[in-house]
């Protein structure tokens, strides 16, 4: 059974049925022989020297609780119960007393590292406490060793020969013991590239378009950029080169210069546009005789109908006019209703209360249909025979 130092510890026993018990005597041997812990006798206990207010004695079943565990108590534990009747009940248990771990760290390397051309290694330990067990971890995922990671014996250590890309990240170290856990944690940089470098956008556009050409690049630190057009050196020194309203002189090659100060790596790539014309829209096909027969047809009766209606329109259309009887002079205008009835409010004439009707078609005055003497701002109504 394991304990913690400096905490408490119950080692029970089974008697079954037996008991009660005339005494109960308790040893312990850390190699060197045994020493007394305690005895009962008639239910009285005596405790051994270094056990003082230590140990506490249950007389029913015999367990013993020792407190404020030392490193020393480890060993083996024997109890002796001698019941009224019967045989004497004999036991034995082993302890261990582990201190619990705390102050988990893990030392790194303080250079700056290369991807490719840097080593290193990372050795995890404890300020506090045993440590049975250490765990290496990646990113919360086990750490194996391969043909360029290799861990020490006693696992506290782990070497990475040489340093890659994608060892960045985060490493755990995973310390424990029977009663206590710890983990330590460490970010590994490794600086790398320009790698993967590529252009991204169209080989081709129409005049006038707006483009953007992205130089796509895996670096740490972030790579610097500068773009060359056709032989010339440009002012950009972004990812993406930007070309507002393209034209035919756009046209030729783009490179894309990437480099990274740390690594002291440089990478160019290259890349080519074309600018042609605006794209035309193709010739309608020339009509079939039956198609173009068919639209001559669809014409004509589209006319026909046309000169139908015109007809009927001017034929059961009137316009009204108001006319003074002494001078026959117009006063106002207006539409026939469809019923050949038209009302409308009218002013009289300045010499005479009495307004005539006539009708006209369009242009040709007829003689008056009707007449209708009224006062100021009465309503006139007229209908024509």
């Amino acid at each position: 059974m394991n304990g913690a130092a400096g905490e408490s510890v119950m080692i029970n026993t089974d008697i079954g049925s037996a008991g009660p018990f005339l005494t109960i005597t308790w040893n312990f041997d850390g190699g060197s022989g045994p020493v007394p812990v305690v005895s009962v006798a008639n239910g009285v206990p005596t405790e051994g020297p270094g056990y003082t207010n230590r140990v506490s004695v249950n007389t029913t079943t015999g367990s013993l609780e020792l407190k404020q565990l030392t490193l020393g108590d480890s060993g083996a534990y024997t109890v002796s119960m001698v019941p009224n009747t019967g045989d004497a009940l004999n036991g034995e248990t082993t302890l261990n007393v582990y201190e619990r771990i705390s102050g988990a760290l893990i030392t790194g390397p303080s250079e700056t590292l290369i991807a490719g051309k840097s080593s290193i290694n990372m050795t995890c330990q404890a300020a506090a406490g045993t440590s049975i067990s250490r765990e290496w971890l990646k990113d919360d995922q086990p750490l194996f060793p391969s043909n360029r990671i290799t861990f020490s014996e006693d696992n506290s250590t782990v070497f990475i020969s040489p340093v890659e890309s994608f060892d960045n990240g985060e490493y755990q170290c995973r310390l424990s013991n029977p009663v206590s856990t710890d983990t330590a944690n460490y970010t590994l940089t490794v600086n790398y590239g320009p790698d993967f470098v590529a252009i991204l956008g169209d080989t081709t556009a129409e005049e006038g378009s707006d483009l953007v050409l992205y130089c796509d690049v895996d670096s740490l630190p972030p790579a610097i950029f500068s773009w060359i057009v056709n032989g010339t050196r440009t002012e950009e020194q972004t990812a993406a080169y930007v070309i507002k309203n393209s034209s035919y002189s756009d046209s030729g090659n783009y490179t894309c210069e990437t480099s990274n100060d740390i690594t002291g790596n440089r990478v160019n790539v290259s890349h080519w546009l074309k600018i042609t014309g605006k794209a035309q829209a193709p010739p309608a096909p020339p009509l079939t005789p039956g198609a173009a027969a068919g639209i001559t047809i669809g014409v004509i009766a589209f006319v026909a109908l046309l000169a139908v209606g015109v007809f009927f329109a001017v034929r059961h259309t009137r316009r009204w006019e108001w006319t003074d009887p002494e001078t026959e002079e117009g006063i106002d205008r207006g539409a026939q209703h469809e019923n050949g009835t038209f009302q409308r409010y009218a002013a009289r004439s300045p010499s005479t209360k009495i307004i005539s009707w006539a009708s006209t078609s369009y242009t040709r005055k007829t003689s008056p249909s009707c007449f209708s003497e009224i006062s100021e701002y009465d309503r006139a109504t007229c209908t024509p025979k």
